[in-house]
């Protein structure tokens, strides 16, 4: 535990499901940063990849007619180069603290594995099985850094070109000098905007942190979702 710096989480019960996440061994290899777009970018990127890597959500899924709120963990649980992509599997587990979603509340979280994969300075989330022959299959391009070096990028595949506005192209859309969540208050934070025709998705994301909110709200069906950091565990570089 000495290597570690931990912040305190704002619910007491959830203390035991932290520290557990904390005893995984805290190594990583130092991930590659040459950009994709021939940018040089920090080494190491300022995303958290290694080994044991925690973030701790309060997550609430929302429709016309119910909500729930569930705590959601997601942990690094391994680290590998492969194909000359950094790879980080990342395990997500998920506890239901109020409401009864039942089956049909839509973007309730779910447990299960995905995978952040690193190429250059490009940063996609891939969930469900990884492709053997292409890594990035079907993958989503969560981050470009530095994000401020392209109008926006494509999260999903888009049609026509990637301008700012266009749906599913990610781009930033503020400078916060700080943002406050229950795990902490954070400096230097972005605000990420995704439009979709449904209704975007806005997102913050914290140099070294990692992404502490997201909300979504569909306009016509009134469903959506909220996502706010409580807590993390990282390891000392």
């Amino acid at each position: 535990m000495d290597r570690k710096r931990i912040l305190p989480l704002a619910w007491l019960p959830f203390l035991m499901l932290f520290l557990t996440a904390c005893l995984r061994s805290a190594s990583s290899p130092a991930p590659t940063s040459v950009s994709a777009f021939e940018n040089p970018v920090p080494t190491p990127i300022p995303f958290p990849l290694a080994l044991a890597s925690t973030w701790i959500y309060e997550y609430r899924a929302y429709d016309e007619n119910k909500q729930a709120l569930w705590i959601v963990t997601e942990t690094i649980v391994a680290v590998e180069e492969r194909n000359g992509l950094l790879v980080a599997k990342v395990e997500r587990l998920t506890r239901l603290q109020e409401g009864q979603p039942g089956d049909g509340l839509a973007n309730a979280p779910e447990d299960g594995i995905s995978w952040y994969i690193l190429r250059g300075a490009d940063l996609f989330r891939q969930y469900g099985a990884l492709d053997s022959g292409d890594l990035l299959k079907n993958a989503s391009l969560e981050m470009v850094f530095p994000p401020e070096s392209v109008p926006c990028w494509p999260l999903d595949e888009i049609l026509g070109p990637l301008e700012r506005g266009a749906a599913g192209c990610r781009s930033v859309s503020n400078s916060l000098s700080a943002y406050e969540t229950p795990a902490g208050v954070f400096e230097n934070c972005i605000e990420l905007v995704t439009p979709y025709p449904g209704g975007d998705i806005q997102t913050v994301f914290c140099p070294d942190i990692g992404f502490v909110a997201q909300e979504y709200d569909h306009n016509s069906s009134k469903s959506g979702y909220t996502f706010t950091l409580v807590g993390y565990s990282l390891p000392l570089p």
